[in-house]
């Protein structure tokens, strides 16, 4: 039920609405079941009621037209006209609204009331995830029954618990919470805590069996708060969610085009509100006390960790050990089902070694216990089902429970290689050793190449296996040898009984030991950009719907590169000449002319641009925040190995880097240089505030005067003892006083040295310390904070020329019709004199509306006789002094009609004049591609309904009324 349907009362239902229970989620669960009802009944009949209401304004708009054939319409009948036609305009745009929330486009938020686009994402969602048939046991099947209880019996056993008493593991090694830590977590939960819960839940995902959405419960939190509160204080005292509150439905997502069988689906739980509402509120608390206990061999959920962390030290520890001619291990396992596979006393077990209290254990296993599912099948659930262990993948709660039960095994190894049981990748000049990095499920294991080193890390798997459930699927694990002829591979994946891994290979969809300066390791970014540009997307959008995806298509997989390597030219040239494709294409993609250069479309709003953005300057900009990172992260895991990996003796480089080490840092070290021809430096730009020196390097970073101490003094310098020695240890406190203490190899003797010591301790007797941590500041932020979009925004601001006529974004109005807009301020349009001009064949460059004189953008717009009568009906409506004889620019000018500056009058006069430009575009088109012959009075029409329709649903206006837009007496209440 779409939101703009939903206007029946909801103030006082919760009141009215008849409930007998009185444990909180059951009364809220009852009261949704009898409101589900009353919707239900209240939809089929509005539903009934809309066919009929739009046959019967179709018929009396007909008869309209009919009358106006014959005769002039009178006041009064062209004043029902219109009224009919904006009745019939509000069904068309309810339908294209619930067209758009069941297409599930999330990249769509400005709107595109072209539906087309929204049928056929809808057609191919549906054809995608129909199940028709499926094989059981060798068999086929195609009963619908029998489908479904193959489902549930594969669902049932997979859910089960098989072992009723698992192993236990010691609690040595475990991170545990402090008590003041302990204490927080279980204290009473708040209202703000509460509604901050809610408002964290996607409004418009797929509801559970409830079947409301949370925008549902936003909307109208006023009747729901109350309840939610009860729910969470007997939730609290009690520790569980009762019997039918903690239902889910379970939808399956096709992994391939053609599944045959269960392992081919991917299930989805579509949780119920109370059970998500609770697990979010929990989940918010969880997050926040994560790091305290989870090593830094996990990157997945946490605050400050990336997921690109782990494919870095990947691909550094790759390229390091082919350098260092070593020989090592590489076992990319497969955790079978691994979410839905987990004990929960295995589970429980694990938060008692980190000291997580009692009460908070029972909260846990509270949202566990009682769960029941059912599997939707073509749309129709399946008879429910007891859940025994796992954490839904979908709960916002389980992904950080996954990682709890994670952590044990990331102690296993650890006390595995302090042992010597398996032995890791031991990286030189004290750098960490790696042996294994986790995200969520996705694990890797390294180590020195031996069978002897792989049995044991099979053995070490397999007793996880029996205390946690959490299985490795050795048939879809790979091994891979670096350093090892192929024969000795081969030998050992038959040891482990796991697949050969060939090189490159992936880890977290990143291309793991490949050369991403070679162009075909781009070829899934070029093909998932070929894709969702696809010719027949251009055809079913409107231009601002084509511009809303150009800048959506680059989430996922292109950012998800962008952020670690840096693409080769000819890529983004390949990418940049799909993107300005698929702007300008349609039904004859190679007849399509490009109006306006590439680079103007790219260009930010404020220098006359689109604002579509440069690939090129978000790839810089992306890879520009592991220079941030790596000076604000020096204690992460990441940092220690490429600091370690990049060691040299090459003085008071900013960040380390061994250049014989060809790889990822190389290249994202390398940004600078092309930044620089921004006049951008990366080096300068990032600064050090000092505090009491624990961070900064006293020689290396920027923290007094322009440069680093090492290049400001290179002679003393040189004669440091150490170029990697913080701040801190080159000073110390007497009495409150500061004494630099540098440790030197020898003190200072040679006349330049001298000289350089002198100054540089003028400097550094200028300086205050403090007892606060150092922290660092981006120079070229106003915030002196770093982000990615800062960066990018600074590239585009240097790469691109300052164009005239600048885009005029009004909010108010979708992308298409500011976008025509720009184009007739820039003279950017198909009219017959452009066609001609760019050497088209036209047979006849006269404006087809009035068949008198050449047609060109101010004929269109401002004087052919059709514009020049409506601009006059459009004066007369808003009581404005419009001159259409004027060129279109000075009828758009604002400032020519007195209206104050950013006012609302002054924003809806703009939307309704740039509405007359798109309804005079259109009725051109009409004119030359129908036939259609224009009439001033149904385009004024069109242009009131449309406006009134745009500036409704983009604004929160009070007092917008149709009866008083129509006579624009509106603007008296603003």
């Amino acid at each position: 039920m779409s939101q703009k349907q939903a206007t029946w009362k909801m103030n006082g239902l919760g009141a009215t609405i008849p409930c007998n229970n009185t444990v909180p989620d059951k009364k809220l669960a009852e009261k949704l079941k009898n409101i589900k009802a009353s919707v239900k009944l209240w939809r089929n009949s509005a539903r009934e009621a809309s066919v009929k209401e739009e046959e019967d304004l179709g018929d009396l708009i007909s008869e309209l037209e009919i009358l106006a054939e014959e005769r002039p319409l009178t006041d009064d009948e062209l004043t029902d006209r219109l009224n009919c036609k904006q009745k019939l305009a509000e069904i068309h745009n309810i339908k294209s609204m619930d067209l758009k929330q069941k297409s599930r486009c999330k990249w769509i938020k400005e709107g595109d009331e072209n539906s087309s686009y929204f049928h056929r994402t809808i057609n191919c969602n549906q054809s995608r995830k129909r199940i028709n048939g499926m094989m059981s046991n060798g068999q086929w099947l195609t009963n619908p029954e029998d489908i479904k209880n193959h489902i549930v019996s594969f669902f049932e056993l997979k859910f089960s618990e098989p072992l009723l008493d698992r192993p236990t593991l010691s609690s040595d090694g475990f991170k545990c919470l402090d008590p003041l830590t302990a204490h927080e977590i279980i204290t009473p939960f708040s209202a703000n805590e509460i509604k901050r819960a809610v408002w964290d839940c996607g409004g418009d995902k797929a509801p559970g069996p409830d079947s409301f959405t949370f925008k549902f419960f936003k909307r109208y939190w006023n009747i729901f708060e109350l309840d939610f509160a009860n729910i969470m204080s007997y939730f609290y005292s009690s520790c569980k969610i009762n019997r039918g509150c903690n239902s889910s439905f379970i939808t399956l997502i096709p992994k391939i085009n053609d599944p045959q069988d269960m392992p081919d689906y991917r299930p989805i739980n579509l949780i119920g509100a109370i059970n998500k509402v609770v697990s979010k509120v929990l989940a918010n608390r969880l997050k926040n006390v994560l790091p305290l206990v989870v090593s830094d061999s996990q990157s997945a959920y946490i605050e400050g960790r990336s997921i690109l962390d782990g494919p870095l030290v990947v691909n550094e520890a790759m390229a390091w050990i082919k350098k260092m001619k070593m020989k090592a291990l590489m076992l990319k396992v497969d955790l079978e089902k691994a979410f839905d596979s987990l004990s929960w006393s295995f589970l429980d077990m694990i938060m008692s070694h980190m000291q997580f209290p009692p009460l908070w254990r029972k909260w846990i296993l509270g949202t566990l216990s009682n769960a029941r599912s059912s599997i939707l099948v073509n749309g129709s659930p399946t008879r429910e089902f007891c859940i025994k262990r796992g954490v839904r993948q979908g709960d916002p709660l389980s992904p950080f429970l996954f990682i709890l039960a994670m952590e044990a095994l990331n102690v296993v190894m650890t006390k595995a290689n302090s042992l010597g049981t398996f032995r890791g990748i031991s990286i030189h000049h004290n750098g960490p050793t790696l042996s294994h990095l986790f995200f969520a499920d996705d694990a890797i294991f390294m180590g020195e190449w031996s069978e002897r080193n792989a049995l044991n890390l099979t053995r070490i798997l397999r007793c996880f296996y029996l205390a946690s459930g959490l299985k490795v699927n050795y048939k879809k694990s790979r091994i891979f040898g670096l350093g090892v002829v192929e024969n000795d591979v081969n030998n050992m994946a038959i040891v482990l009984n796991c697949q050969v891994g060939k090189l490159p290979f992936k880890y977290l969809g990143i291309p793991m030991g490949a050369n991403m300066n070679h162009i075909k390791n781009w070829k899934d970014v070029i093909d998932i950009f070929e894709s969702r540009l696809s010719s027949w997307k251009a055809n079913a959008l409107s231009f601002g719907g084509r511009i809303t995806l150009l800048k959506s298509v680059l989430g996922s997989l292109p950012i998800y590169y962008f952020s670690l390597f840096k693409a080769p030219i000819h890529v983004i040239e390949c990418l940049e000449k799909l993107r300005k494709k698929f702007l300008w294409s349609g039904n004859n993609p190679s007849a399509k002319i490009h109006w306006l250069k590439w680079d103007r479309i790219m260009a930010p709003k404020n220098m006359g641009g689109l604002g579509i953005g440069s690939l090129r300057a978000m790839n810089l900009a992306l890879l520009g925040k592991w220079w941030w990172r790596a000076k604000s992260e020096t204690n992460s895991l990441w940092y220690r190995v490429i600091k370690a990996i990049h060691y040299n003796n090459r003085m008071f480089f900013p960040l380390p880097l061994k250049p014989s080490i060809s790889g990822t840092w190389k290249n994202i070290i390398a940004i600078n240089k092309e930044l620089l021809t921004f006049s951008i430096d990366l080096c300068s730009s990032i600064r050090g505030v000092v505090g009491k020196g624990n961070k900064l390097m006293f020689w290396s970073d920027i923290w007094i005067g322009n440069a680093p101490l090492g290049d400001q003094f290179p002679a003393i310098a040189k004669i440091s003892s150490s170029s990697d020695i913080t701040i801190e240890e080159c000073y110390t406190l007497v009495n409150g006083t500061l004494i630099w203490n540098i440790p030197w190899k020898r003190n200072p003797q040679s006349h330049d040295e001298l000289n350089q010591w002198n100054t540089c301790k003028l400097l550094l007797d200028s300086m205050n310390i403090t007892n606060v941590s150092d922290e660092w500041r981006w120079d070229l932020n106003c915030d002196l904070s770093f982000t990615s979009g800062s960066l990018r925004r600074l590239i585009e601001q240097k790469r691109f020329t300052i164009y005239d006529g600048k885009f005029e974004d009004n909010k108010w109005l979708p992308i298409k019709v500011n976008f025509l807009h720009w184009r007739v301020v820039l003279n950017r349009l198909p009219t017959r004199q452009s066609l001609a001009h760019r050497g088209l064949q036209i047979n006849d460059i006269v404006c087809p509306m009035c068949n008198a004189f050449v047609e060109d953008v101010d004929h269109i717009f401002a004087h052919c006789c059709i514009a020049r009568q409506l601009w006059t009906q459009v004066g007369r409506w808003t009581r404005l002094p419009i001159a259409p004889s004027q060129p279109i620019d000075n009828i758009m000018d604002m400032n020519a009609y007195g209206l104050e500056k950013g006012s609302n009058r002054q924003k809806i006069v703009e939307s309704i004049f740039k509405a007359t430009i798109w309804c005079i575009w259109l009725a051109r088109n009409e004119c030359i591609f129908r036939g259609t012959i224009p009439l001033p009075m149904q385009i004024l029409e069109d242009i009131k309904i449309l406006s009134f329709q745009w500036v409704t649903n983009r604004t929160k206006l009070h007092g917008l009324d149709w009866m008083k837009w129509s006579s624009f007496s509106i603007v008296n209440d603003m």
